[in-house]
């Protein structure tokens, strides 16, 4: 979109669809659904028994969603594992009433993003590996619909709106090494104290915030010793350490060896 505006998508066909927003928000409205701004990283699963859809764009915005449209049968192959979620969703369904899984999007799960990133990197392929694409789309929505567990009021202590927070700032520890990572604030952004954070966020990922971020630091640094031609000092600098000494003890410390040895 190279002005600000959007668009306007109109359908009389009944339209099922998982949608996950992958990068840059996006605002819209899906009618009959009230107006919504998905973010990076959220996702629902809705049917509409007719499709007026209203999208709207900053201008010069580049972004990337991963919608998967399927029928009712492709659903009704997972209620033996779902039951209790798919069959009301699919019952709507059939009486041709609008319904979605979350009332409002909800933040993808780590797995869920690497199903969703094989999915996009085989549908690049050429010939596309329909085993391999029909396994990851399977994973994906099965992954999604297991949050719907995560969110049942009898059984969970953790609020919605405390799970889509602690999964906005995990999503921002997988990919952002410009510094160690400032609990505090990330707290605050949370809307919840430094140690509620903690606790949360170590119950849903089995590891502290720092740890996990240390984790994706050390991978990424991993990999790109092996798979760039970058020298060992830009890698250094591009993921905050202090200098290129530290980074190769940091390293060896965590892998065993150099990041020399490795090249």
């Amino acid at each position: 979109m190279f002005k600000r505006g959007g668009f306007v998508a109109r359908s009389k066909e009944a339209l099922l669809e998982f949608s996950l927003q992958m990068d840059q928000p996006v605002s819209y409205q899906a009618l009959p659904f009230d107006h919504q701004t998905v973010k990076t990283c959220q996702f629902n699963l809705f049917y509409l028994p007719y499709m007026e859809s209203r999208a709207s764009f900053e201008a010069g915005q580049l972004t990337t969603t991963l919608d998967i449209h399927c029928c009712p049968d492709y659903l009704e192959r997972l209620t033996d594992y779902f039951p209790d979620i798919l069959v009301p969703f699919l019952d709507k369904i059939t009486a041709g009433t609008a319904t979605s899984i979350f009332q409002a999007p909800l933040y993808a799960t780590g797995f869920m993003l690497y199903a969703a990133r094989n999915v996009i990197s085989l549908l690049r392929t050429s010939p596309v590996n329909d085993y391999l694409l029909e396994l990851n789309v399977r994973t994906l929505l099965s992954y999604a619909l297991t949050c719907k567990y995560e969110l049942n009021p009898k059984t969970r202590k953790i609020s919605l709106e405390q799970i889509s927070h602690i999964y906005s700032i995990r999503n921002r520890l997988d990919t952002d090494f410009s510094g160690v990572p400032n609990l505090a604030k990330l707290a605050q952004e949370a809307y919840m104290s430094l140690p509620a954070f903690k606790a949360i966020f170590k119950k849903e990922f089995q590891v502290s915030p720092y740890h996990y971020w240390l984790t994706n630091r050390m991978n990424e640094a991993y990999h790109r010793i092996t798979h760039t031609q970058h020298s060992v000092s830009q890698i250094a600098f591009d993921l905050a350490f202090p200098s290129v000494s530290n980074f190769s003890k940091a390293f060896k410390q965590y892998f065993g060896f150099p990041p020399t040895d490795l090249r």
